[in-house]
Parts: structure tokens; C-alpha cells; sequence
């Protein structure tokens, strides 16, 4: 600062009109000169006026001022800290006063279940009385049939009883900045770089049943059907996302747990009162009920020779004409529920079953082969390129040689039982889980190529159309619809 105040003295001895010639400068010249002098003689005055200022006042009260040019900052910082813990503080009661209000509602929908159980009236019949032994096997089956409905009644009374109805989920990486707020300098501000969401608006909706979706089935680009604990089976407009028709038995419990489109006009459905039944698609009415099982009908498989194929927790497989609503061929060997079933290339019939085996039956119901290899329930099966694919509620995916039954690989990466496969192209895989994910797997390498999170609750089916796009049915109620990964 010394040197700066030498250099202002120094400036004023200096002689100007020195440098000027006076006998060859013009009137114009000497006149702005004499103007440009003024001006200068006053910005130097500030600019020492200035100077005297930043070391009487701001040199010593630098901190002064370095505070006040922070303390509204400060105070926006604090009241957006205050304001955020209330949030906080009201979310948090939120929750538990949702938890509380939920946990009320799961007592109620439990003395339902209870009361529907003790209506459940189971009449016996003696079949000790039967004249000959068929009569009497045939009375037998029929109990045992009742007595497995309402063992199935006490089973999901149970499960939902038990089963733990939420848990708390909450970013693995929370970004503060973006919820609390930042600091952006003012003059020069900061570009935000916009993250990639795989879930957004714009690639995920949802559709909706009043309960347990079972099954989803695409029927082209722009049409859906969906099958429901609810009693319903939905048909919905993928382009408006809405419902265009309801096929309904008007019985809550009775629920649908899997459907079959047999063509353009017709679809069949199965479901917990043992039955098959046929729709038509533009009128909504049921036009075929057959009495298909002595249980609950878990699935069925349209083949090529136009037959229909189902599968039931009576441990049997049923080859169906449904136009004439004739048993063809019945399939018997497993020791447990059918859960899943498919056709190979060459017209062999492939049952998984609760019994953790996977059977492989000529179309007149002989048994050509048994694999073992999963440790618990087979609850889904596709085939790709002549190898036969599984899905365990061991947690594991299996890929099988179809002539001998060995297991050439297994897949493993879901943390719940898997629910239900769909091959794609270039030796790829979907899978979907209990544990509310979508993976897509490399066939060759084994390797798990992406995770996507998609429901809360557990993924009961899933299906993709020709253009890539990705559906989902789950327990939480909801069809999803992935446009891409």
C-alpha cells in the first residue's frame, strides 16, 4: 500500500504541459487536453478516497463483512433445516399411523377368512358304504377333494396372516443436495447433470385388480388380459390404459389363477372352484364350464394340435377337447400340485410340480422322463432352442437338455423363489421373482446382465410383446409396464 501512495505523489509532480509543443498543437488539442486533465485530476482523488477506505474501515473490519455477505445464506440454510425436520418429523408419524390403521385392516380381512373357513361346510360322504371298489375310490376322490379346498382356504389364511405386509425401503445412496437443497454461485453458475432413471413417467403405468393379480396374457400389441384373486378376469386397452371388459363369476373367493386365449374370439380360464371355463372375447359371457379336477386348476397350456391342456393341486394333468368339453388323456405321476406347464418343438408334454420334479409326457399321458434337480417347489417352465428352462422356489433358474434331462446350468441370483420366465433372442432370458425383480440373463455365460426393481410385493407373471416392452403381474394388485430396459 506504501508503494501505491508513492506512486500517486510521484503522479502529480509530473509536468504535462512539458510534453506538449505549443507552437504545433491546435486550440482543439489544448482544450481537450485541459478537459482530459480535470477528469483525471478527480478519478484519482476517489480512487485515493478508496484507498483510505479499504485501510481505515474494510482492512480492520474485514470479518465484519466477510459474515454480513454470508448471513442470509445462513439463515435460508437454517430455515429450510427447520422446515425439512417438520416434514420428517409429520412423515414419520404418517407411517406409523399408516402401519397402525393396517394392521387393523389385516385383523378384519382375517376374522373374514375365518368366518368364510367355518361356512366352509365339508359334507363327507361314506364311501365305506360304496358297493364295489371304484365307487368307493371314486367317493374317496371326491373328499379328498373337498378336504384339499379347504385345506387350501386354511393355507391362505395363514400365509396372509403371517406374511410380513410392508417393509421400509429407502434410497441406498440418499443425494442430500437434492433434497435439502445447495449452495449456486451467483455469478457463475453450477451445470446439474441430469441422472439416468430407469423407472419414470414416461416408460412406467400400472393397471389395477382389487386384489392378487395370477396371470397376465398378451393377446396382440394393444390388448392385455389379466387374472385375478378379485374373482375378475380384466381385458385392457394398452394404448388408453383402461379396462374394456370384465369377465366376473360375481364371487369374490372364487379366484382365477390362470387363462389360455385359444383364439380370436375365445379364451379359457381356470380357477379355485376346480372348473375350466370359456368366453367369448366381445360379448364377455361364459359359453363353456367344464368340471375339469377334484382341486383347485392352476394352469393351462393351449397345444398345437388345438387341444387344451390343465394342470391342477390334484396332482393331475388333463388333456381337454373344450368345444366338446371331453377328457382326452389323463397325465398321472406326480406326487404334488402341477404348478406349470409347456409343449416342446416336437409336441412332448413338460409339468412342473410342487414336488420338485419336472415330467416329460407323450400327448397320451405316458411318462417318457423324470428330472430332479430343484430342492423345492418347479413353479414355472419355458423352452428355448430345444432345451427345456425352469424356475424353483429354491431361488434358481435351470437350464435342461431335453433328450437326457441333465442339467447343463444353473442360474442363480434372485433372493425369493422365481416365479416366471420368457425367452428372448440372442440367447437371452427374462426371469421374474417373489422378490419384486426382473433379471435379464446370458444364456452362455450364466450371467445376470441386469437387475430391475418393479414391484414391492411379489411377481406372480410376465410376458413381453415383439417390441421389447416388458409386463409384469404382481401380488400388490398392480400389471406394470416396462417400455424398456
Amino acid at each position: 500500500m506504501i508503494k501505491f501512495k508513492y506512486f500517486l505523489n510521484h503522479v502529480r509532480k509530473i509536468n504535462f504541459s512539458s510534453y506538449l509543443n505549443k507552437d504545433n498543437n491546435s486550440k482543439i488539442v489544448s482544450d481537450t487536453f485541459k478537459s482530459q486533465k480535470v477528469e483525471y485530476y478527480i478519478e484519482l482523488e476517489k480512487l485515493e478516497s478508496q484507498i483510505e477506505d479499504l485501510e481505515e474501515e474494510y482492512r480492520r473490519k474485514s470479518d465484519y463483512y466477510i459474515n454480513s455477505s454470508f448471513k442470509k445464506v445462513i439463515n435460508d440454510v437454517n430455515l429450510r433445516y427447520e422446515e425439512l425436520k417438520k416434514n420428517i418429523e409429520d412423515y414419520h408419524s404418517s407411517l406409523l399411523s399408516k402401519i397402525n390403521d393396517d394392521k387393523k385392516l389385516k385383523k378384519e380381512k382375517f376374522q373374514q377368512k375365518l368366518q368364510e373357513i367355518d361356512k366352509f361346510q365339508i359334507k363327507l360322504k361314506d364311501f365305506e358304504d360304496c358297493k364295489t371298489w371304484e365307487e368307493k375310490l371314486h367317493m374317496l376322490k371326491i373328499n379328498l377333494g373337498d378336504v384339499r379346498s379347504k385345506s387350501k382356504l386354511v393355507d391362505r389364511a395363514i400365509d396372509d396372516l403371517t406374511r410380513e405386509d410392508f417393509e421400509f425401503k429407502y434410497p441406498s445412496q440418499l443425494k442430500l443436495n437434492k433434497l435439502f437443497g445447495e449452495l449456486i454461485e451467483q455469478k457463475h453458475k453450477k451445470e446439474i447433470v441430469e441422472e439416468h432413471i430407469i423407472f419414470s413417467d414416461a416408460n412406467l403405468s400400472h393397471l389395477s385388480h382389487e386384489s392378487a393379480v395370477n396371470d397376465i396374457k398378451l393377446i396382440n400389441s394393444s390388448n392385455l388380459l389379466s387374472a385375478s384373486d378379485d374373482g375378475t378376469v380384466k381385458l385392457w386397452n394398452l394404448d388408453s390404459r383402461t379396462c374394456t371388459r370384465t369377465f366376473s363369476l360375481f364371487d369374490y373367493f372364487n379366484s382365477f389363477n390362470c387363462l389360455s386365449v385359444l383364439n380370436d374370439k375365445l379364451l379359457a380360464s381356470g380357477s379355485f372352484d376346480k372348473k375350466i371355463r370359456i368366453w367369448e372375447f366381445d360379448t364377455g359371457e361364459c359359453i363353456q364350464s367344464i368340471n375339469a379336477h377334484r382341486d383347485v386348476v392352476t394352469s393351462l397350456k393351449l397345444l398345437k394340435s388345438g387341444f387344451l391342456l390343465s394342470g391342477s393341486s390334484d396332482c393331475s394333468i388333463k388333456k381337454w377337447n373344450y368345444e366338446t368339453r371331453v377328457c382326452l388323456a389323463e397325465f398321472l405321476g406326480h406326487t404334488n400340485a402341477i404348478n406349470c406347464l409347456d409343449e416342446s418343438q416336437d409336441e412332448k408334454i413338460i409339468s412342473g410340480s410342487s414336488d420338485s420334479t419336472i415330467r416329460v409326457w407323450d400327448q397320451n399321458g405316458k411318462c417318457l422322463n423324470v428330472f430332479n434337480g430343484h430342492k423345492d417347489y418347479v413353479l414355472c417352465l419355458t423352452t428355448l432352442d430345444g432345451r427345456l428352462i425352469s424356475g424353483s422356489k429354491d431361488k434358481t433358474i435351470k437350464i435342461w437338455n431335453l433328450n437326457n434331462g441333465n442339467c447343463e446350468k444353473t442360474l442363480i441370483g434372485h433372493m425369493e423363489p422365481v416365479s416366471c420366465l420368457w425367452p428372448l433372442k440372442n440367447e437371452q432370458l427374462m426371469s421374474g421373482s417373489w422378490d419384486g425383480t426382473i433379471k435379464l440373463w446370458d444364456l452362455l455365460s450364466g450371467n445376470c446382465l441386469k437387475t430391475i426393481k418393479a414391484h414391492e410385493d411379489r411377481i406372480s407373471c410376465l410376458q413381453v410383446d415383439r417390441n421389447g416392452r416388458i409386463y409384469t403381474g404382481s401380488t400388490d394388485k398392480t400389471i406394470k409396464l416396462i417400455s424398456s430396459i
